[in-house]
C-alpha cells in the first residue's frame, strides 16, 4: 500500500518532540550485528572452505609415519546468491505535506525509507535462525481456520509476524512444499495470546488452509532451491545424518560439519549453558565466549 495523506493522518496531526516516530519493533538485532559481513560477493557462487582434519602422517616410528601420510581434509560450501527486497512508496503530495517543519511532525519519506530498512533487518534477523524455507509458524494441528482469528502453536516466536504483513500458506516445512493459493494480510496481532487476525476467514483468503499448514511471508515460500537466507537451523542440524547443504555432504563428520543439537528442555538454564559451552569447546576450537538467546531465556538465566 502506498503511503498517502489519508493513511498518514496520525503523523500529520501529532508533533513528535524529536521529529521521529518511535517504533515498537526491537531494533537490537544482536546476532546480525555480531556476525562478520563480507561485501565482496561477486560472481555466481561464493566458496567457503573448511578443514575438518589435519594431515595424518604420524607415528612413533619414522617409516610408519611416512606410510601413514594423508593430507588434511579440505571441504567447501558452495553458497548461492539470494536477494530480498524492501520497497516503500510515498505519493509526491504526501511527501510534500509531511516534510518536517516547525509545525510538522515527521519527514514521511525519511521515516518510510528508514522503516522499510528496519523491516528488512528484521526479516534478515528472523531468517538467521531459520532453515531457509521461510516458514514462520503454524497452528500446530489445533483450532479452527474457518474464522478470521487463528491461534498459533505454543512456542511460536510472535516477533516473526507484523501488523499489515502479507502471508501465504504452505503444506510443510522444507524445500518444495505445496504452496496454497491466495494470501492474507494480518490486520491484528495478540502476541501474548499468539493470535493472528485477518479480514476474512483464513481458509477463505488462503485456499485449503488447514491448522497444520505453515505460514510464510508472501513471496518467501520455498521452491526446489533456497530462495531465502539459510540460518542456524540449516547449518547447526546435529544428528548422525545431517545431509547435504550447498554441495557439502556433512554425514562423514556430522559434529564438526553440522554441529550438535542437544535437548536441554528438562535442564536448569544455567546448567544447560555450562554443558553446551563444554560440549562446543570439547568438539570445537577453544570455548564459546558469546551466548545468543531471547529476552525470556536471558531473564531465566538472570533469575
Amino acid at each position: 500500500m502506498t503511503a498517502t495523506i489519508a493513511g498518514s493522518q496520525a503523523a500529520l496531526k501529532t508533533l513528535y518532540p524529536d521529529g521521529e516516530v518511535p517504533k515498537s519493533i526491537n531494533e537490537m538485532f544482536v546476532l546480525h550485528k555480531r556476525l562478520k559481513k563480507d561485501t565482496g560477493f561477486v560472481g555466481e557462487l561464493a566458496y567457503v572452505p573448511i578443514q575438518n582434519a589435519n594431515p595424518q602422517g604420524s607415528s612413533q616410528d619414522f617409516t610408519q609415519a611416512q606410510a601413514n601420510i594423508y593430507q588434511g581434509n579440505y571441504l567447501r560450501f558452495s553458497l548461492t546468491r539470494v536477494q530480498h527486497y524492501g520497497i516503500a512508496r510515498v505519493t509526491g503530495e504526501a511527501a510534500e505535506a509531511a516534510v518536517k517543519s516547525e509545525g510538522a511532525m515527521v519527514d514521511l519519506w525519511d521515516n518510510e525509507t528508514r522503516g522499510i530498512a528496519t523491516t528488512e533487518m528484521s526479516v534478515m534477523a528472523t531468517y538467521l535462525y531459520g532453515t531457509g524455507d521461510g516458514t514462520l509458524g503454524t497452528c500446530g494441528g489445533s483450532g479452527a481456520v474457518n474464522t478470521t482469528v487463528i491461534t498459533l502453536a505454543a512456542g511460536t516466536n510472535m516477533n516473526y509476524f507484523e501488523l499489515n504483513m502479507k502471508v501465504k500458506g504452505v503444506s510443510a516445512q522444507g524445500l518444495s512444499p505445496t504452496v496454497l493459493a491466495g494470501s492474507a494480510r494480518i490486520t491484528g496481532i495478540d502476541r501474548r495470546a499468539r493470535t493472528l487476525t485477518t479480514d476474512a476467514a483464513w481458509d477463505t483468503n488462503i485456499t485449503s488452509f488447514a491448522n497444520t499448514s505453515y505460514l510464510v511471508r508472501d513471496g518467501d515460500q520455498a521452491g526446489s532451491a533456497y530462495v531465502n537466507l539459510v540460518g542456524l537451523g540449516g547449518y547447526v542440524v546435529g544428528g548422525t545424518a545431517p545431509g547435504t547443504l550447498f554441495g557439502l555432504n556433512r554425514n562423514t563428520d556430522p559434529v564438526r560439519l553440522a554441529g550438535q543439537a542437544i535437548d536441554y528442555q528438562s535442564w536448569a538454564p544455567e546448567d544447560a549453558v555450562v554443558d553446551a559451552s563444554a560440549q562446543a569447546g570439547f568438539q570445537g576450537i577453544g570455548y564459546p565466549n558469546v551466548l545468543v538467546c531471547n529476552n525470556i531465556e536471558a531473564a531465566s538465566l538472570k533469575k
